[in-house]
């Protein structure tokens, strides 16, 4: 849990939200005897708890930004090109 606390000249007020985990992302049922471990945002299901943790690892968790890369452009004698559009 984590809680967010903001303050107001008038009061003082406590918010708490609940931090999701990799748990909460799936469900666990029956499938003849063993356990199945079912995704709750698409079709996906697993006999492997490993298996369904890595598949909402790799399809459902937001992905960091990729770096932007910047190429220099220049001519033959290795000056720095300048686009004045921009």
């Amino acid at each position: 849990m984590a809680k967010i606390v903001k303050e107001s000249k008038a009061a003082k007020v406590v918010e708490t939200k609940k931090v999701k985990t990799l748990e909460d992302y799936y469900s666990i049922g029956k499938w003849k005897g063993l356990k199945q471990y079912k995704c709750n945002l698409c079709p996906f299901d697993s006999l492997d708890e490993k298996a369904i943790k890595d598949h909402i690892i790799e399809r459902h968790m937001p992905k960091p930004p990729k770096p932007v890369v910047k190429v220099a452009i220049t001519d033959r004698f290795g000056r720095e090109i300048i686009n004045k559009n921009k």
